[in-house]
């Protein structure tokens, strides 16, 4: 009985754990606050497994997202990748903006116009909204507030477009229109008014937006920092739930910085260099 209870003893003393070994070192990179917090004894090893692995699992999907984002280069433009471009949508934009006329086909759109004309004829904010405020600076208002269904109005810009129409291979992080040297393919050149509606000659349509203005000063258009080409299924821009809602979106600068981000009108090809401005 002696004997074996030596050897037992030896056993538990023969030295520490490989998983004591793993907290004791986890231990060892907390500070004394969290050390407090969290003592050496109450730290489970199968937690301590479960936490390394989730650790690898989003270190690897972090490296996973970084290789799609410089993929740009992939063509886009058929097969099984084209597939996927039907139903890609390269960025969350906001929310359409929408001058609403008398002559709208959506029921909504039509509400907030009749909304609007009757605030804005019956002087209703007025103190708010200064006297001679147009048609549009209600609308804003009232979009402001949640009322009547009304989008934020679009600010009379222009949108000025310069893509390359074939991918080019980006040299640095920061991509140039310099990468397209010595790369098939040509300049493309659109223009677009902020939220119309302009065919893209394959049966669909896009719009221009930007981000929604916070007041009537921000209507200007060397305030659109960034822009948005919503593309639509359609050639009135209805999109295919019919609700206005463009199928897809991608966007771009309009300071004159250039990246990889745009699509030809027909979003049959994508991840294309551009810069652009609003005038």
């Amino acid at each position: 009985m002696r004997e074996t209870s030596s050897t037992t003893e030896a056993s538990t003393t023969e030295g520490p754990l490989e998983s004591d070994i793993l907290l004791q070192s986890y231990r060892s990179t907390l500070s004394p606050t969290l050390k407090k917090l969290v003592p050496f004894q109450q730290i489970a090893p199968w937690r301590l497994k479960t936490a390394v692995m989730l650790t690898v699992m989003a270190v690897l999907s972090g490296c996973v997202a970084v290789a799609a984002l410089w993929a740009g280069n992939a063509d886009f433009s058929g097969g099984y990748w084209g597939g996927m471009l039907e139903e890609l949508d390269l960025v969350r934009p906001p929310p359409m903006c929408h001058m609403v006329r008398a002559n709208d086909t959506l029921p909504e759109h039509r509400t907030c116009f009749s909304a609007t004309a009757k605030a804005h004829a019956n002087h209703q904010f007025n103190f708010t909204l200064p006297g001679n405020a147009t048609l549009g600076d209600y609308q804003l208002y009232m979009s402001k507030l949640g009322m009547a269904t009304c989008p934020a109005p679009c600010p009379d810009c222009r949108m000025q477009i310069r893509m390359w129409s074939q991918h080019c291979g980006q040299r640095s992080y920061q991509p140039t229109m310099d990468d397209c040297t010595n790369t098939s393919g040509h300049v493309v050149n659109l223009d677009f008014l902020f939220g119309e509606c302009t065919p893209d000659g394959k049966g669909g349509a896009n719009k221009a937006f930007g981000n929604p203005p916070l007041s009537s000063d921000s209507w200007r258009c060397a305030h659109q920092r960034v822009g948005f080409i919503g593309h639509f299924d359609d050639p009135e821009c209805l999109g295919r739930n019919k609700n206005g809602v463009q199928d897809r979106t991608w966007f771009l600068h309009l300071d004159g910085q250039v990246s990889a981000s745009c699509c030809l009108p027909d979003h049959s090809r994508c991840f294309l260099h551009c810069d652009g401005s609003a005038s």
